[in-house]
Parts: structure tokens; sequence; C-alpha cells
């Protein structure tokens, strides 16, 4: 009977698998899964696109309905949820190997970096990276102030928030697995108005940043050389992707090249190697050429666009644009069980 029990433990727990939701500034995201012997399977997924930054117009009671439509019938009670990364700092910091109050140096160099003071920001690290000299630790912290805002968002949606993720991260659980961190990997997520640059190693996140670039680019370039409607270029961007006659790209795309070479000099001076792949992740990887169009701008860097069901069941479901879940599939998976939940950065776990 003990191990009917746990094998029914296993598989159903009353708080999981969490409702997880990847809130940005132009969709909501949210997952459910199922857990199985195998891989999860997906239970429940829901897509709703925004026309405007609802957090930011503070018109959260228009998103508690909105949101409410999409679970009425999940039974849901606890949830977790990915803040945007434009929302989050991130510092990777060193201590000496055996300091014994190394987290007290930790703690000392974090406010000496941040642009904000550390008592409003709620904040999460772990370890990256450590030999017979160092250990180099990745901090996160988001402004508490925002955060108060998502918490009375799930309060309102009568939710129990139970952690609070960054989209990095659950980018990195979905699409990359050991095999693609010999030695690092690149995870470009490139979204309609900006874009991340995410570069992971066996030790975690090594470098991250978030540039002013994405998909509405594209279709404004397209827009200005072929002197068509933002409507017409847009259409044309999804049929077409960066297939069109005549028209160079090469300028918009110079800062997104030039970061990732940026990053991966930076890594190799500190480790001695370079990374060796880049996944491209977000709505705008799916076009038509991107991934050649990398691929002759970073020569030797081998280039491919996420599979987000490396780790997901989908079944018979969204047969098509998975990238776009890309986010919302790793915070799923972070929400899993209780076991999965205690991995990884919880922005609210000291709160």
């Amino acid at each position: 009977m003990e191990i009917l029990k746990k094998i029914k433990n296993y598989f159903s727990n009353g708080d999981f698998p969490l409702l997880a939701f990847d809130i940005s500034k132009t969709s909501i995201e949210i997952m459910k899964l199922k857990k199985e012997l195998t891989k999860p399977h997906l239970d429940f997924y829901s897509r709703i696109e925004l026309d405007i930054d609802y957090v930011k117009e503070g018109k959260i009671d228009e998103l508690v309905k909105l949101i409410s439509k999409q679970i009425t019938d999940q039974g849901a009670k606890r949830a977790i949820f990915s803040l945007p990364d434009s929302y989050v700092y991130f510092l990777n910091l060193k201590t000496p190997k055996n300091s014994e109050n190394w987290q007290e140096i930790i703690m000392k160099k974090a406010a000496e970096s941040l642009p904000i003071n550390l008592e409003n920001c709620a904040f999460d690290y772990q370890i990256v990276y450590s030999d017979n000299e160092k250990t180099e630790v990745l901090f996160v912290a988001s402004e508490k102030s925002q955060l108060k805002i998502y918490s009375e968002l799930f309060q309102k949606l009568n939710l129990q928030l139970l952690a609070v993720d960054f989209e990095a991260a659950c980018l990195a659980r979905a699409l990359i697995d050991k095999n693609d961190l010999n030695p690092a990997t690149f995870i470009v997520d490139l979204g309609d108005k900006e874009s991340d640059i995410i570069l992971i190693d066996q030790g975690g996140f090594r470098d991250q940043i978030t540039i002013k670039f994405g998909g509405n680019d594209i279709a404004k370039k397209i827009s200005d050389s072929l002197k068509i409607s933002e409507k017409e270029a847009e259409d044309l961007k999804k049929q077409k992707g960066l297939n069109i006659n005549n028209i160079s790209f090469d300028e918009i795309f110079s800062g997104v090249f030039s970061e990732i070479k940026k990053m991966s000099e930076n890594y190799n001076k500190k480790v001695g190697q370079s990374a060796n792949k880049i996944i491209l992740a977000g709505g705008t990887a799916l076009l038509l050429g991107l991934a050649e169009y990398f691929q002759k701008n970073l020569p030797g860097i081998a280039i491919e666009i996420g599979k987000v069901d490396k780790k997901i069941d989908f079944g018979d479901k969204l047969a098509q644009n998975k990238l776009l879940y890309g986010n919302v599939a790793g915070l799923a998976l972070h929400g899993l069980d209780e076991k999965s939940l205690q991995n990884g950065i919880n922005l609210i776990k000291n709160i």
C-alpha cells in the first residue's frame, strides 16, 4: 500500500503542477502540465494577444477579467509567474572560494553594483561556477514595487503565487539540455519590440542583455525600403521573412551580432573556451531565412531554432508555433512538482 501511495503522490498532488503565467507587454501565455512517467504532457494552454501594455498602463482590473475568462474551468489555487527580463537586474559576482562569509560579500557587492537601493529589491542568487580560487554567483533582483503590482494581480485572480522566475531562465529550462552546454550556448529570444541575448554553460547563466530590437524593426525596414504600409510590410514579413529581394537587413541586425560577439569574447577570456551554438527563440525566430541569415553573419557557430517539445509531450496540441510558448513551457516545468520548484531562481523566496 505504501508503494501505491508513493506512485499516486508522484502523479497527483493537490498543489501541483502549478498554473504557469508568462505575462509580457504584448501577450499572455498560460500553461499547465500533467506529470507522466516519461515526460510531462500538456494539460492546458491559452494565449491572449494584448493591444496595450496593461501593467504599464495600470489596467490591472481589465487584465484580471481577460485572464479569468481563460482559467475559469481549471480550478487552480496556486500559480507560478515569470517576470519580463526588462524588469530584472542581472549581476555576475565573484567571491574567494574559501571565504566563510561569502554570502555577506555577495550582498555587499550586489548593493554596490545595483543601480537602485538593494533594500527596495527582491532578490535571489545561485552559484554558476566554482574552482579552487573563486566562486561565481548569478545575482538576480527586481524592484519590490514592480513585484507588488503582479502580486496584487494574482490576489485578484484568487491564486496563491508560489514563485517568481524570470524569462531567460524559463527559456533555458525549456530549450536546453546537457548536450547543449559543451562548452556553452547562446539563446537569442527575438520578440516584437525587445530581444534577450543569454549565454549559458554547465554552471548556469554567464551573461545576459536585453536590447531594443525585434520583429517590429524588421517590418519597419520592409515598409521603408518598399514604401508600403506597415500592415502590408507585416504581412510580407510573415510570408517571406528575410527572403525579400533588394533589402539589406544588415544595419538593423548589427547590434544583435555585435552583442553576441562581445559576450563570446568576454566568455573566452574568462574560461578559455567559446560558445559553439545559438538557439533562436521567440515568435520572430520563426521567420523564413532568419536562421540562414544568422549562420551567414556568425560563421563557426551552429544555429538552430529552439525545440520546445524536447522536454514536454504536446500530443496533437499546438501543432504549429510551439516556440511562442517557450517561456511559459519552461515556467510550467519549474512548477511541475515540489522538487522542481526548489530548483532555480525564485524572486519571492525571501519575501
